[in-house]
């Protein structure tokens, strides 16, 4: 028979593991609400390089002649790029629990991260990046954490349907605590998927894409799971320099080693105004909606925000 002290560190063992396990999954979703509205907003998720420069102004005589074309220079490809995302964010349910424990706060959300895509010929390109974040609650300070992501992968550009872009990339991601000094979850993962973008005006597209993530492993194990998505968005150019996003994304997740599965739908948009090439500032708004076999994950989430992004290619 263990001794009463051996029974209270085995349970103590548990009992932190579980906390461990559940700070791992708050901060996994977290970074995934936060992360993509960034991107979207910096660019990065969409092809947001459409200018209305590239069109001739309207006319009465369009309908007869058709819309014009203004011849441009072609610019030299640019692999690589640059940019940093920083935004404030009030959220309605801060440790992303069941509605019957949930409690508001206020974050900062921060990220800078650099990438290469050298064309490896044709229409084949390389794709290398990191990115560091960086999550900071005003109440819950046991919630901050820290996120490192580092992905090598190929992409393949199909001009024969319209600029179709599929992508296979390795990436590996670690969220840490607030001091850097420990690792609060790990993964390694495999992806593949596809992105379009349908330009339907000078200053009106959509944008879709759709991905598998395949999890190769990871530490804790509670938290490892694949994560099947599709994203589709619309993008307005209200003026030269305000731009209107609106997105929804809906992502299936299975865990790995534990018995569960979440359906997860992420509903956005968000105003940027666009006051250089490179800086943009942005609000943000979006509302996040999980639905798990585990209840204590079934929960609603609404966010609130904005802040800058900066975005250089060269």
């Amino acid at each position: 028979m263990l001794a009463p002290r051996t029974l209270c560190l085995a349970f103590l063992g548990c009992a932190l593991s579980a906390v461990q396990a559940q700070q791992a999954t708050q901060s996994v979703q977290a970074q995934q609400q936060a992360a993509l509205p960034q991107r979207i907003q910096g660019g990065l998720a969409s092809n947001s390089a459409i200018s209305s420069d590239s069109f001739a102004p309207a006319s009465p005589s369009d309908s007869d002649i058709g819309v014009q074309a203004i011849l441009q220079p072609v610019q030299k490809y640019q692999p690589f790029s640059a940019w940093t995302n920083w935004n404030v964010f009030w959220t309605s349910n801060a440790q992303l629990l069941d509605n019957t424990n949930r409690g508001s706060d206020t974050f900062l959300a921060g990220t800078v991260g650099g990438g290469y895509m050298p064309s490896l010929g044709g229409n084949l390109f390389a794709d290398f990046s990191a990115e560091q974040g960086m999550y900071r609650y005003a109440r819950n300070s046991s919630l901050d954490f820290n996120s490192t992501e580092l992905k090598a992968g190929l992409l393949y550009v199909v001009r024969q349907l319209g600029d179709l872009a599929l992508f296979s990339d390795y990436t590996y991601d670690m969220l840490s605590s607030r001091g850097l000094n420990s690792q609060i979850y790990g993964s390694q993962t495999w992806s593949v998927g596809a992105r379009k973008v349908f330009t339907l005006s000078r200053a009106h597209l959509f944008y879709t894409s759709a991905s598998a993530d395949f999890a190769l492993g990871g530490e804790p194990s509670y938290a490892v799971r694949n994560n099947f998505s599709a994203l589709v968005g619309y993008q307005c150019n209200l003026t030269r320099m305000l731009r209107l996003d609106l997105y929804y994304c809906a992502s299936a997740q299975d865990y790995r080693f534990t018995d569960r599965a979440d359906f997860n739908q992420l509903i956005g948009g968000g105003l940027t105004l666009q006051v250089t090439k490179w800086l943009g500032i942005q609000a943000i708004s979006t509302m996040a909606i999980n639905n798990s076999t585990d209840s204590t994950y079934t929960y609603f989430a609404a966010n609130l925000g904005g802040g800058l992004g900066i975005m250089v290619n060269f």
